[in-house]
């Protein structure tokens, strides 16, 4: 199933330059590590949602 549908967020078009996808993670903390390709800079905007 895809990630966008899952997670109930809005469907992300077939030339979207977005990303998601399924993780499951452990109870607590987390830390997102987002890196730019090429060495790129900018920022970025991660979500992170509960799945029934």
């Amino acid at each position: 199933m895809r990630a966008d549908y899952q997670g109930g967020a809005y469907l992300l078009g077939a030339d979207s330059k977005d990303a998601g996808w399924l993780q499951t993670l452990p109870p607590g903390s987390c830390t997102a590590h987002v890196t730019g390709g090429g060495g790129a800079s900018g920022v970025a905007l991660v979500e992170v949602y509960p799945l029934p």
